[in-house]
Protein backbone atom coordinates (compact mmCIF):
# COMPACT_ATOMS: atom_id res chain seq x y z
CA UNK A 1 0.00 0.00 0.00
CA UNK A 2 1.41 3.06 -1.24
CA UNK A 3 1.41 5.78 1.05
CA UNK A 4 1.31 9.10 -0.40
CA UNK A 5 0.58 10.14 -4.08
CA UNK A 6 1.27 8.40 -7.01
CA UNK A 7 2.13 10.93 -10.31
CA UNK A 8 0.98 13.84 -11.50
CA UNK A 9 1.85 14.10 -15.42
CA UNK A 10 0.44 17.64 -15.56
CA UNK A 11 2.58 19.58 -12.99
CA UNK A 12 4.54 21.74 -15.33
CA UNK A 13 1.57 23.61 -15.27
CA UNK A 14 -0.12 23.55 -11.77
CA UNK A 15 0.66 20.95 -9.21
CA UNK A 16 -1.53 19.85 -6.54
CA UNK A 17 -0.77 16.65 -4.21
CA UNK A 18 3.12 16.64 -4.63
CA UNK A 19 4.48 19.14 -2.33
CA UNK A 20 6.38 18.23 0.95
CA UNK A 21 3.59 17.95 3.71
CA UNK A 22 3.61 21.23 5.87
CA UNK A 23 3.65 19.01 8.66
CA UNK A 24 5.12 15.75 8.32
CA UNK A 25 4.06 14.71 12.02
CA UNK A 26 0.46 15.34 11.23
CA UNK A 27 0.86 13.53 7.80
CA UNK A 28 2.33 10.67 9.58
CA UNK A 29 -0.66 10.98 11.58
CA UNK A 30 -3.21 10.66 8.66
CA UNK A 31 -1.33 7.76 7.42
CA UNK A 32 -1.04 5.67 10.96
CA UNK A 33 -5.04 6.17 10.46
CA UNK A 34 -5.43 4.70 7.27
CA UNK A 35 -3.76 1.93 8.37
CA UNK A 36 -5.55 1.89 11.40
CA UNK A 37 -8.79 1.65 9.19
CA UNK A 38 -7.50 -1.10 6.33
CA UNK A 39 -6.32 -3.34 9.07
CA UNK A 40 -7.82 -2.93 12.22
CA UNK A 41 -11.21 -1.83 11.58
CA UNK A 42 -10.98 1.79 12.60
CA UNK A 43 -13.75 4.12 11.55
CA UNK A 44 -15.99 1.57 10.23
CA UNK A 45 -13.11 -0.07 8.54
CA UNK A 46 -11.29 -3.71 7.35
CA UNK A 47 -8.90 -6.44 8.55
CA UNK A 48 -7.04 -6.52 5.89
CA UNK A 49 -3.47 -7.81 7.25
CA UNK A 50 -1.52 -5.44 4.80
CA UNK A 51 1.77 -6.22 5.58
CA UNK A 52 3.72 -3.72 3.14
CA UNK A 53 3.35 0.16 3.30
CA UNK A 54 5.35 2.14 0.85
CA UNK A 55 6.36 5.62 1.61
CA UNK A 56 5.83 7.92 -1.25
CA UNK A 57 6.42 7.18 -4.95
CA UNK A 58 9.94 8.11 -7.26
CA UNK A 59 10.51 11.41 -5.01
CA UNK A 60 13.34 12.07 -7.25
CA UNK A 61 11.13 12.82 -9.75
CA UNK A 62 9.58 16.11 -10.74
CA UNK A 63 5.59 14.89 -11.41
CA UNK A 64 5.87 12.91 -8.23
CA UNK A 65 7.67 15.30 -5.50
CA UNK A 66 7.85 18.98 -5.73
CA UNK A 67 10.19 19.34 -2.94
CA UNK A 68 13.97 18.63 -2.49
CA UNK A 69 15.54 15.66 -1.83
CA UNK A 70 16.28 16.24 2.11
CA UNK A 71 12.67 17.52 2.67
CA UNK A 72 11.54 13.62 1.43
CA UNK A 73 14.57 12.48 3.66
CA UNK A 74 13.00 14.04 6.65
CA UNK A 75 9.11 13.06 5.71
CA UNK A 76 10.54 9.31 5.47
CA UNK A 77 12.13 9.29 8.52
CA UNK A 78 9.57 11.01 10.53
CA UNK A 79 6.82 8.96 9.14
CA UNK A 80 8.64 5.71 9.55
CA UNK A 81 10.14 6.18 12.65
CA UNK A 82 5.94 7.39 13.66
CA UNK A 83 3.92 4.34 12.00
CA UNK A 84 7.13 1.68 13.00
CA UNK A 85 6.71 2.21 16.96
CA UNK A 86 2.59 2.13 16.28
CA UNK A 87 2.53 -0.60 14.24
CA UNK A 88 5.62 -3.11 15.42
CA UNK A 89 4.62 -5.86 13.14
CA UNK A 90 4.18 -4.00 9.58
CA UNK A 91 7.04 -3.39 7.23
CA UNK A 92 8.19 0.13 6.48
CA UNK A 93 9.97 1.40 3.47
CA UNK A 94 10.58 3.04 0.73
CA UNK A 95 10.85 4.66 -2.07
CA UNK A 96 9.62 3.27 -4.94
CA UNK A 97 13.06 4.32 -6.93
CA UNK A 98 12.86 4.95 -10.67
CA UNK A 99 15.91 3.23 -11.22
CA UNK A 100 19.52 2.44 -11.54
CA UNK A 101 20.07 2.11 -15.25
CA UNK A 102 23.61 4.22 -15.06
CA UNK A 103 25.22 1.29 -13.77
CA UNK A 104 24.87 -0.43 -16.46
CA UNK A 105 25.76 1.90 -18.74
CA UNK A 106 24.48 4.97 -21.88
CA UNK A 107 22.98 2.13 -23.69
CA UNK A 108 20.73 0.72 -20.79
CA UNK A 109 19.56 4.53 -20.61
CA UNK A 110 19.08 4.61 -23.99
CA UNK A 111 17.36 1.65 -24.04
CA UNK A 112 15.05 2.61 -21.27
CA UNK A 113 14.12 5.71 -22.49
CA UNK A 114 14.93 7.90 -19.42
CA UNK A 115 16.94 10.79 -18.97
CA UNK A 116 20.12 11.31 -19.44
CA UNK A 117 20.80 12.43 -16.32
CA UNK A 118 20.10 9.21 -14.87
CA UNK A 119 22.98 8.62 -12.34
CA UNK A 120 21.26 11.20 -10.27
CA UNK A 121 18.95 8.46 -9.10
CA UNK A 122 21.58 6.07 -8.12
CA UNK A 123 23.15 9.40 -6.08
CA UNK A 124 19.99 9.59 -4.82
CA UNK A 125 19.76 6.15 -3.24
CA UNK A 126 23.27 6.52 -1.66
CA UNK A 127 22.51 9.67 -0.36
CA UNK A 128 19.21 8.18 1.57
CA UNK A 129 20.96 5.71 2.92
CA UNK A 130 23.56 8.08 4.05
CA UNK A 131 20.66 10.00 5.88
CA UNK A 132 18.68 6.89 7.56
CA UNK A 133 21.78 5.29 8.57
CA UNK A 134 23.40 8.46 10.09
CA UNK A 135 23.22 8.55 14.36
CA UNK A 136 20.82 11.48 14.48
CA UNK A 137 18.59 10.10 11.68
CA UNK A 138 18.64 6.29 11.91
CA UNK A 139 15.35 5.08 10.63
CA UNK A 140 13.88 1.52 10.05
CA UNK A 141 13.96 0.50 6.33
CA UNK A 142 12.38 -3.08 6.22
CA UNK A 143 11.69 -3.00 2.54
CA UNK A 144 13.20 -0.84 -0.21
CA UNK A 145 11.44 -0.99 -3.33
CA UNK A 146 12.92 0.50 -6.92
CA UNK A 147 11.53 0.43 -10.39
CA UNK A 148 12.63 -0.64 -14.24
CA UNK A 149 12.18 -0.46 -17.63
CA UNK A 150 14.94 -2.27 -18.73
CA UNK A 151 15.59 -6.01 -20.26
CA UNK A 152 16.05 -8.79 -18.24
CA UNK A 153 20.10 -9.00 -18.62
CA UNK A 154 20.22 -5.42 -17.08
CA UNK A 155 17.68 -5.80 -14.09
CA UNK A 156 19.78 -8.84 -13.36
CA UNK A 157 23.04 -6.46 -12.60
CA UNK A 158 20.39 -3.62 -11.00
CA UNK A 159 19.32 -7.03 -9.09
CA UNK A 160 22.73 -7.58 -7.69
CA UNK A 161 23.74 -3.78 -7.42
CA UNK A 162 20.44 -3.19 -5.13
CA UNK A 163 20.99 -5.84 -2.67
CA UNK A 164 25.20 -5.03 -2.42
CA UNK A 165 24.47 -1.93 -1.81
CA UNK A 166 21.89 -2.30 1.04
CA UNK A 167 24.49 -4.47 2.22
CA UNK A 168 27.10 -2.63 2.45
CA UNK A 169 24.78 0.22 4.22
CA UNK A 170 24.00 -2.85 7.11
CA UNK A 171 20.60 -3.52 5.54
CA UNK A 172 21.29 -6.74 5.09
CA UNK A 173 17.63 -8.06 5.87
CA UNK A 174 16.00 -5.47 4.64
CA UNK A 175 14.84 -6.94 1.26
CA UNK A 176 14.82 -5.55 -2.51
CA UNK A 177 11.47 -4.99 -4.41
CA UNK A 178 11.28 -4.31 -7.64
CA UNK A 179 7.44 -3.49 -8.00
CA UNK A 180 7.25 -1.50 -11.11
CA UNK A 181 8.95 -3.22 -14.11
CA UNK A 182 8.40 -3.84 -17.69
CA UNK A 183 11.15 -4.54 -20.21
CA UNK A 184 10.13 -2.99 -23.30
CA UNK A 185 7.16 -0.02 -21.85
CA UNK A 186 5.13 0.47 -24.17
CA UNK A 187 6.71 -0.48 -27.00
CA UNK A 188 5.90 -3.54 -29.11
CA UNK A 189 2.82 -4.48 -27.23
CA UNK A 190 0.75 -7.30 -28.18
CA UNK A 191 3.24 -8.68 -30.12
CA UNK A 192 5.27 -12.14 -29.51
CA UNK A 193 8.67 -10.65 -28.67
CA UNK A 194 6.96 -8.77 -25.84
CA UNK A 195 5.85 -11.71 -24.22
CA UNK A 196 9.22 -13.07 -24.61
CA UNK A 197 10.95 -10.49 -22.56
CA UNK A 198 8.85 -10.54 -19.82
CA UNK A 199 8.90 -14.50 -19.54
CA UNK A 200 12.84 -13.81 -19.57
CA UNK A 201 12.21 -11.75 -16.83
CA UNK A 202 10.58 -13.19 -14.55
CA UNK A 203 12.83 -16.68 -15.02
CA UNK A 204 16.51 -14.31 -15.02
CA UNK A 205 15.69 -13.02 -11.72
CA UNK A 206 14.22 -15.62 -9.69
CA UNK A 207 17.99 -16.75 -9.70
CA UNK A 208 19.15 -12.96 -8.69
CA UNK A 209 19.24 -11.67 -4.84
CA UNK A 210 15.74 -10.09 -5.48
CA UNK A 211 12.73 -10.92 -2.90
CA UNK A 212 9.58 -9.67 -5.25
CA UNK A 213 8.80 -8.32 -8.26
CA UNK A 214 5.67 -6.98 -9.75
CA UNK A 215 5.07 -6.02 -13.47
CA UNK A 216 3.96 -2.84 -14.60
CA UNK A 217 0.53 -3.30 -15.28
CA UNK A 218 -2.69 -5.02 -15.71
CA UNK A 219 -5.36 -2.44 -15.84
CA UNK A 220 -6.03 -3.15 -19.02
CA UNK A 221 -6.68 0.26 -19.85
CA UNK A 222 -3.48 1.80 -19.48
CA UNK A 223 -1.00 2.72 -21.60
CA UNK A 224 1.59 0.16 -19.99
CA UNK A 225 -0.76 -3.11 -19.92
CA UNK A 226 1.15 -4.95 -22.09
CA UNK A 227 -1.02 -7.86 -20.90
CA UNK A 228 -4.66 -6.90 -22.71
CA UNK A 229 -5.63 -4.81 -25.97
CA UNK A 230 -6.51 -1.64 -24.25
CA UNK A 231 -9.55 -0.99 -26.52
CA UNK A 232 -11.04 -4.93 -26.84
CA UNK A 233 -9.80 -6.13 -23.11
CA UNK A 234 -8.85 -9.28 -25.04
CA UNK A 235 -5.96 -11.20 -23.59
CA UNK A 236 -2.23 -11.37 -25.47
CA UNK A 237 0.22 -13.86 -25.32
CA UNK A 238 2.15 -12.15 -22.82
CA UNK A 239 -0.45 -12.93 -19.84
CA UNK A 240 0.05 -16.79 -20.58
CA UNK A 241 3.51 -16.51 -19.36
CA UNK A 242 2.14 -15.73 -15.76
CA UNK A 243 0.07 -19.05 -16.01
CA UNK A 244 3.31 -20.61 -17.17
CA UNK A 245 5.22 -18.78 -14.40
CA UNK A 246 2.40 -19.86 -11.59
CA UNK A 247 2.87 -23.43 -12.64
CA UNK A 248 6.04 -23.72 -11.07
CA UNK A 249 5.55 -21.24 -8.40
CA UNK A 250 2.46 -23.34 -6.54
CA UNK A 251 4.57 -26.52 -6.52
CA UNK A 252 7.31 -23.62 -4.12
CA UNK A 253 10.67 -26.07 -4.30
CA UNK A 254 12.51 -25.02 -6.93
CA UNK A 255 15.21 -27.61 -8.20
CA UNK A 256 17.90 -27.55 -10.52
CA UNK A 257 17.78 -26.87 -13.93
CA UNK A 258 20.49 -26.94 -16.43
CA UNK A 259 20.80 -26.02 -19.91
CA UNK A 260 23.28 -26.43 -22.85
CA UNK A 261 22.28 -23.27 -24.77
CA UNK A 262 23.07 -20.50 -23.80
CA UNK A 263 19.92 -18.81 -25.58
CA UNK A 264 17.51 -20.48 -23.46
CA UNK A 265 16.70 -19.94 -20.01
CA UNK A 266 14.96 -22.24 -17.72
CA UNK A 267 13.50 -22.66 -14.22
CA UNK A 268 11.97 -25.43 -12.50
CA UNK A 269 10.38 -26.82 -9.29
CA UNK A 270 9.11 -29.97 -7.82
CA UNK A 271 6.85 -31.21 -5.00
CA UNK A 272 5.98 -35.03 -4.49
CA UNK A 273 3.31 -35.04 -7.39
CA UNK A 274 4.60 -33.29 -10.33
CA UNK A 275 7.51 -31.72 -12.13
CA UNK A 276 6.75 -28.43 -13.34
CA UNK A 277 9.57 -26.25 -15.73
CA UNK A 278 9.22 -23.17 -17.59
CA UNK A 279 11.80 -22.08 -20.57
CA UNK A 280 12.00 -19.65 -23.03
CA UNK A 281 13.71 -19.74 -26.55
CA UNK A 282 15.92 -16.63 -27.04
CA UNK A 283 17.34 -17.78 -30.51
CA UNK A 284 17.04 -16.40 -33.85
CA UNK A 285 16.29 -20.12 -34.40
CA UNK A 286 13.86 -23.40 -33.54
CA UNK A 287 15.30 -25.66 -31.60
CA UNK A 288 14.25 -29.50 -30.74
CA UNK A 289 14.07 -29.38 -26.88
CA UNK A 290 15.33 -32.23 -25.00
CA UNK A 291 13.86 -32.71 -21.63
CA UNK A 292 15.50 -35.07 -18.73
CA UNK A 293 14.97 -35.52 -15.35
CA UNK A 294 17.83 -36.72 -13.36
CA UNK A 295 17.31 -40.44 -12.10
CA UNK A 296 13.67 -41.01 -13.77
CA UNK A 297 12.48 -42.99 -16.22
CA UNK A 298 9.89 -40.83 -18.73
CA UNK A 299 9.11 -43.94 -20.33
CA UNK A 300 6.90 -44.29 -18.10
CA UNK A 301 4.99 -41.04 -17.06
CA UNK A 302 1.25 -41.27 -18.26
CA UNK A 303 0.78 -37.90 -17.62
CA UNK A 304 2.97 -35.30 -19.70
CA UNK A 305 1.86 -31.73 -20.72
CA UNK A 306 3.49 -29.65 -22.85
CA UNK A 307 1.93 -25.91 -23.93
CA UNK A 308 3.90 -23.39 -25.83
CA UNK A 309 3.00 -19.58 -26.16
CA UNK A 310 4.29 -18.99 -29.95
CA UNK A 311 3.33 -17.63 -32.94
CA UNK A 312 1.07 -20.36 -33.55
CA UNK A 313 0.07 -21.31 -29.90
CA UNK A 314 -1.59 -19.43 -26.81
CA UNK A 315 -0.52 -21.22 -24.08
CA UNK A 316 -2.04 -24.41 -25.96
CA UNK A 317 -1.20 -28.47 -25.70
CA UNK A 318 1.32 -29.77 -27.97
CA UNK A 319 2.35 -33.37 -28.71
CA UNK A 320 5.85 -34.23 -27.62
CA UNK A 321 7.63 -37.41 -27.88
CA UNK A 322 10.32 -39.60 -25.42
CA UNK A 323 13.05 -40.80 -27.00
CA UNK A 324 16.69 -41.90 -25.09
CA UNK A 325 14.48 -41.38 -22.25
CA UNK A 326 13.91 -37.73 -23.02
CA UNK A 327 10.83 -35.16 -23.62
CA UNK A 328 11.23 -33.81 -26.79
CA UNK A 329 9.41 -30.99 -28.83
CA UNK A 330 9.91 -28.07 -31.59
CA UNK A 331 10.79 -25.24 -29.27
CA UNK A 332 10.51 -22.13 -31.83
CA UNK A 333 12.49 -18.82 -31.60
CA UNK A 334 11.13 -16.50 -29.27
CA UNK A 335 8.61 -18.61 -27.53
CA UNK A 336 7.82 -20.40 -24.30
CA UNK A 337 7.21 -23.48 -23.22
CA UNK A 338 5.21 -24.80 -19.89
CA UNK A 339 5.77 -28.39 -19.02
CA UNK A 340 4.01 -30.44 -16.22
CA UNK A 341 5.09 -34.16 -15.58
CA UNK A 342 3.10 -35.97 -13.57
CA UNK A 343 5.14 -38.24 -11.18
Amino acid sequence: YRLGTTIENLQHIKAYRIYPPKDNLKWAKICEHIIRHYNYGWAKGFHYGIEYWEIWNEPENAPMWKGTKEQYFELYETASKHLKACFPEIKIGGYASCGFYSVMGSTAIADANVPPNAEMFVEYFHDFLKYITSKEHRSPLDFFSWHSYSNYESNAGYARYVRETLDKYGFTTTESILNEWNPLGTKNKGELIDATYIAANMITLQQEPLDMLMYYDMNWKSAYCGLFHTQTGLPFKALYDFFAFNRVYRLKNEVESVCDNENIYVISASDEKEVACMAVNLSNNAEEAAISLAGIDLSGMKNIEIKLIDEAHTFEIVDGKIEDNKLKFTFEKNAIASIVIEL
